[in-house]
């Protein structure tokens, strides 16, 4: 008879190697705990290493982006983007970086160190500071779980500011009334609308008359000048004591004065635009040619009977006659017409007071398309827009008023 493979006989064996491969077991199980508890005692390796983090800084919450948005008198504008679930924000500054610090609640430790706390703008004028020092911002969010951590530094070093060309004071629109939602505009500044309107804020508001050098409707501070370029005395009215130039004390630049006497100035001429300068034309020169038998310009009749009605040559005669003692007369941009236009008035939109014999339309300025070769800007004094027209030959002739760079 057959034995079986099951038999008593080959049980021990098959014991043994059964207690075997659960010893095996048991080791392999074991060896896995010691793992995990090497990677456990890994992770608080990693927490001690990093114990620089602050216990109120949640690493998970978004970093906030940072930036100088304006850099002025001994001040500095900072601003940045929302962050998500932002209840509010921490401005961090000093007059040295915050990169050595381990912990930004360490800002105290640098020299100048600074917290603003509780922002809720996404913007801040830090104001007091030292012109010529410089100084470091870093920014952190608040939210439910805590502190954010700090944003990449900015720097910036604040500095008196110094007016130049181009950057001067501008002139306020004019307008001293209201819109109102029922009856259209009012008289003055009351309105049945509860929004700041323009006549609400300003220089025409902030500015009174006692506060002027010169004089001048709403927040304009004009000065009129004679002819020899002293400064005028008379009565103020053009028609019995002219004067030939209006000093704009808030931009420094000094206007011609068109007159009524069939003379240079004369408020009826009309000009056609050129400029033979192809680093300032816009590529195209427009008119230089003479016309005879025009009568939009009859102040320029020269002693061959023809007329140079282009705004090049008015230009030179008016430095020439060294109109209210100066030779340095020009064609003005069109942000510098743009300026004197009072936007309170129409049919002209200019104070008439000082700038008498004023066209209610279009004037000429220096300034080319930047889109068009053929078209160059003016500013329509009817109602103060601005528009674009045709260089000659492609447009008819338009008035033009100069300016000369002042105080």
């Amino acid at each position: 008879m057959v034995k079986s493979k099951c038999s008593l006989e080959s049980f021990p064996r098959k014991f043994f190697q059964f207690g075997l491969l659960l010893f095996c077991l048991a080791l392999i199980s074991g060896c896995g705990d010691s793992n995990n508890a090497d990677s456990a005692a890994n992770v608080s390796d990693d927490s001690v290493s990093d114990s620089s983090t602050s216990d109120n800084e949640n690493t998970s919450f978004t970093m906030p982006n940072m930036s100088i948005a304006a850099v002025g008198d001994s001040e500095v504008r900072i601003s940045w983007p929302a962050s998500v679930g932002a209840n509010s924000y921490n401005l961090y500054y000093a007059n040295e970086s915050f990169s050595g610090l381990s912990n930004v609640e360490n800002y105290a430790s640098l020299t100048g160190g600074t917290l603003l706390s509780g922002l809720t703008d996404t913007y801040y004028d830090v104001t007091g500071l030292a012109n010529s020092s410089a100084y470091y911002f870093v920014l952190t969010a608040i939210q439910e779980g805590g502190e954010s951590l700090p944003s990449d530094e900015v720097s910036a070093t604040p500095n008196v500011v110094k007016l130049l060309k181009g950057t001067q004071p501008l002139n306020d629109t004019g307008i001293t009334f209201s819109g109102s939602s029922y009856s259209g505009n009012s008289s003055d500044c009351t309105s049945d609308i509860s929004a700041l309107q323009d006549c609400d804020l300003g220089r025409d508001v902030l500015v009174q008359q006692a506060d002027k050098v010169g004089g001048g409707r709403a927040g304009f501070d004009f000065t009129r000048i004679n002819y020899d370029g002293s400064e005028y005395s008379g009565s103020g009215d053009y028609l019995i004591e002219p004067w030939g130039c209006v000093q704009d004390n808030l931009t420094g630049l000094i206007w011609e004065v068109k007159t009524d006497d069939s003379g240079l100035h004369d408020k009826d001429d009309r000009y056609q635009w050129t400029n033979s300068d192809p680093m300032t034309n816009g590529g195209y020169l427009g008119s230089v040619d003479n016309y005879s038998n025009l009568d939009w310009c009859y102040a320029f009749d020269n002693a061959d009977g023809t007329l140079d009605c282009n705004t090049s040559k008015f230009v030179q005669l008016v430095n020439a006659a060294t109109l209210c003692g100066y030779s340095d007369w020009r064609m003005p941009s069109r942000d510098e017409l743009v300026d004197i236009v009072d936007f309170g008035r129409s049919q002209p939109s200019i104070d008439i007071d000082y700038f008498p014999n004023t066209q209610a339309g279009s004037y000429f300025s220096a300034n080319p398309s930047s889109r068009k070769d053929f078209s160059v800007w003016a500013v329509d004094f009817y109602d103060g827009n601005s528009t674009l027209i045709g260089k000659p030959p492609f447009t008819a002739t338009v008035w033009a008023r100069l300016v000369r760079d002042g105080k």
